[in-house]
């Protein structure tokens, strides 16, 4: 999931208002802050793992937040590049 309601919830806390169409910038902001605290939440209620990647974040970075993910859930590749133990097969 591409997660915009973080940004739009910085947007809101360290900007001021827009001087043009101030009160419609933050309604549009605060509602896709909303929205995307739904998605999330709707994820996790199907089993995911919502995660937050960042575009200036290191790519090594952003890929260790997924192995990791994955390897809490048992994932046997990302379990190998972490070194873990690969569970047996049912």
């Amino acid at each position: 999931m591409a997660d915009r309601g973080v940004r739009a919830g910085l947007l809101l806390a360290r900007l001021h208002a827009p001087v043009h169409n101030g009160e419609w910038w933050r309604e549009k902001l605060e509602g896709n802050v909303r929205r995307d605290a739904d998605t999330e939440a709707h994820l996790v209620r199907l089993g995911g793992v919502p995660l937050r990647l960042w575009e200036h974040e290191a790519v090594d970075a952003a890929v260790g937040k997924v192995v990791g993910a994955l390897a809490s859930r048992g994932h046997p590749r990302a379990l190998r590049v972490l070194g873990g133990t690969v569970p047996a097969s049912r």
